[in-house]
């Protein structure tokens, strides 16, 4: 009589996303209550260790990489401020009616350097909210002190910081050591567990029908999710 058999359709665990690795192992442990040999739940302890490993890693290499990108974008954005603020004082000083009038309804809503950039956990927040509040002065008043091109470099370069801290953290973490490792250890487990499983349905009759049932719905909605992201990059490149 026919087992039940896995059915992995159109999943590769080699072309998973580090956060779909993560969510299949997750979803492989939880399924796994249902285990009845001593093999296949070994097999899923294992994967659940290996995959708390995973998790630690990409976690801790997040942590390093959004550290090291918002340090450098908080260096771009310091020297961006301090000229902002060489160019209000060139402008009180400059003897120039206009240029001082316009430095004069600018300086108080210029923060202090120190006061924006002195805690570096907060200086995002901060110079955000200094911008904000210099962008309640007028355009003219920058433009006669030939400061509007710094706003501008500013708000761009903290929509830079955002799009870089979500998209090259990302990139960096899945070329880490450690997060490389522990992509090879959980993908090998999960394989092991496969083979476990099949091995229950081929000579010991099927007695891991219930848990196949169970994986092969897991394995059914990341087949779907994958067609969804391959139909939506297609549609993206058209546009």
């Amino acid at each position: 009589m026919a087992q039940t058999q896995l059915y992995m359709s159109s999943v590769s665990l080699h072309k998973l996303r580090l956060e779909m690795l993560s969510e299949l192992a997750a979803k492989l442990v939880k399924a796994g209550s249902a285990a009845k040999e001593k093999t296949t739940k070994e097999m899923v302890a294992k994967l659940k260790e290996v995959a708390n490993e995973f998790n630690t890693a990409k976690t801790k290499e997040k942590t390093n990489q959004s550290t090291q990108i918002t340090q450098q974008y908080l260096e771009i954005l310091k020297k961006r401020y301090n000229a902002l603020g060489g160019c209000l004082k060139a402008a009180k000083n400059s003897g120039v009616m206009e240029k001082e009038a316009a430095a004069a309804n600018i300086i108080p809503k210029y923060a202090n350097v120190t006061s924006v950039f002195g805690l570096k956990s907060e200086a995002i927040g901060r110079i955000e909210k200094a911008i904000a509040n210099l962008r309640t002065i007028k355009d003219q008043d920058f433009e006669t002190i030939g400061a509007s091109d710094y706003i501008a470099a500013l708000e761009d370069t903290i929509e830079e910081y955002r799009t870089a801290v979500i998209s090259r953290v990302d990139v960096k973490v899945e070329k880490s050591k450690a997060v490389i490792t522990g992509r090879d250890n959980i993908i090998k487990t999960i394989q092991n567990l496969l083979t476990a499983i099949k091995y229950a349905q081929d000579c010991l009759n099927g007695s891991e029908s219930e848990l196949v049932k169970s994986y092969n719905t897991i394995f059914a909605e990341i087949a779907t999710t994958l067609k969804i992201m391959a139909t939506m990059r297609a549609k993206n490149k058209k546009e």
